[in-house]
């Protein structure tokens, strides 16, 4: 039986992120955070919550436009290699700044941890990569974006991709986690020696 397909721009809101006009720095006494490409893990496909610069709201900022909630779908859409990545535990009020681009489903057919997996998968890469637009710096732009087919899945087969996408992850931070812990041990144990103290 044939697989059925959804264009993105049916089950979800595709919107640019905010456009500013000089380099955004980060201010001990803003309110609003923001996501910058910094800020995306290609490793983890997530959004990096944990360092997003703060800056005072623009006046007449469009929350509903721009604000992020967790479950939104951040793009990275510059550069040789697109990427999709998920909020999670936003720690206050923020936006995306352009030239990513917020994908906020609108439809209850579709897990967001299912569409990241797509959005990064072969099969979509080699979609942006026929309707990338420049000729040096790759940019895809948001019609691209909306455009873009993804397979109705039934909710059974989304909630498996979904399951252990999540579990790669964590094994991922995990490892990373344990990897720093065997560095800083070993480093300790140099320093030991450098110092001339004993050590088991």
């Amino acid at each position: 039986m044939e697989e059925r397909h959804v264009v993105l721009s049916s089950i979800a809101t595709i919107d640019a992120g905010l456009s500013f006009r000089s380099r955004v720095e980060d201010s001990a006494t803003g309110s609003l955070k923001i996501v910058q490409q910094k800020d995306l893990s290609e490793d983890t496909a997530t959004v990096d919550t944990t360092n997003l610069y703060t800056i005072s709201p623009p006046p007449r900022l469009d929350l509903a436009k721009y604000g992020l909630k967790d479950g939104d779908i951040i793009i990275r859409t510059r550069g040789n290699k697109p990427l999709a990545t998920i909020v999670r535990d936003l720690p206050g009020t923020a936006i995306a700044a352009a030239p990513l681009v917020r994908v906020r489903i609108s439809s209850e057919a579709v897990l967001a941890d299912y569409l990241v997996w797509f959005l990064n998968s072969q099969k979509a890469a080699e979609y942006f990569v026929r309707n990338a637009k420049g000729s040096g710096v790759k940019l895809i732009d948001k019609a691209t974006i909306a455009g873009i087919s993804i397979p109705a899945l039934s909710m059974g087969r989304q909630n498996a991709i979904a399951e252990v996408f999540m579990l790669a992850n964590t094994e991922f931070m995990l490892s990373q986690s344990l990897s720093k812990r065997h560095r800083q041990l070993r480093e300790d144990q140099i320093n030991m020696i450098a110092n001339g103290v004993e050590y088991d």
